[in-house]
């Protein structure tokens, strides 16, 4: 079970269940190679990130990755890049270009591009970006990657703005799980600057505004009343969740608790969907 969440298949899951997710409530036919394609990209991106901090300056950070873990890291690695090209292949240039430039957005989140006097930037040393980047990117993989390979020109702002503040509620607790580690890395997050309590209320205000986006969404007409509950029974889950935070949590807590609320709303969807 620990091997199953270290190879970061979980959390790869989960960004193909939420990817799936955007096709059911956008109404359209589910493209699987889309979806191949977030899972594989998730599976290589947090398998490389892994990686960088197991070869980085500090050894200390990625003391949880063993040898073993390693090489089965750099296995996943190579068989997900394998996987990706010929699924890319046949993409069209709009979506290929669009790949391509969150990719580098992702990487440069563990990889230095640019060199400064204070030395080499990346992406997660920017003061507070860490939280927002996270769920920025989560958003475009999981409802940019479906609607711009249909070519789709719709307004889906309401899809867009759920999952980023959904993704966001998530995504704290996990922050407030490393504040020690990005402390002790002189890491600037909104925990370590906020404090525990105030974020795991903002947290939850977060889910409360999902919430109402769902509402908005069902009353224009955006949401169905089955896919509405499904969304409000997952958040409901979530708060619960949200409300059990802390730091000394452990570790299944968050790579199965948290991260799986995203597996829930997709299931809870699902389920809703063939009462249609």
């Amino acid at each position: 079970m620990n091997i199953f969440f270290k190879s970061n298949l979980f959390v790869s899951l989960c960004t193909a269940s939420l990817t799936w997710l955007t096709y059911i409530l956008s109404g359209l036919s589910p493209v699987f190679d889309v979806i191949y394609i977030v899972f594989f990209s998730t599976l290589f991106v947090y398998s490389f990130h892994r990686l960088v901090k197991f070869y980085g300056i500090k050894p200390s950070l990625s003391s949880d990755v063993n040898p073993g873990i390693k090489n089965l890291l750099l296995i996943i690695s190579a068989l997900s890049i394998a996987f990706l090209i010929p699924l890319i292949y046949n993409k069209s240039f709009s979506f290929i270009t669009f790949f391509l430039i969150s990719g580098l957005l992702t990487l440069w989140y563990t990889m230095s591009f640019i060199k400064t006097r204070k030395g080499h930037l990346t992406l997660r040393r920017i003061p507070f970006l860490k939280l927002i980047l996270i769920s920025s990117i989560w958003t475009l993989m999981t409802v940019s990657f479906p609607l711009l390979d249909n070519n789709f020109s719709g307004n889906y702002w309401i899809l867009f703005a759920e999952r980023f503040f959904f993704i966001m509620s998530i995504t704290i607790p996990f922050d407030i799980r490393d504040i020690r580690a990005d402390k002790e890395e002189g890491l600037k997050t909104f925990p370590t600057y906020y404090g525990i309590p105030f974020m795991k209320k903002i947290s939850i205000y977060l889910s409360i505004l999902f919430m109402g986006l769902v509402m908005y969404g069902y009353f224009l007409g955006m949401h169905n009343l089955m896919f509405s509950i499904a969304l409000l029974i997952s958040t409901i889950s979530t708060i619960i969740m949200l409300s059990s935070v802390k730091e000394k949590n452990k570790t299944l807590f968050y790579d199965f608790g948290m991260e799986g609320m995203s597996i829930l709303q997709f299931l809870l969807v699902m389920s809703a969907s063939y009462f249609l």
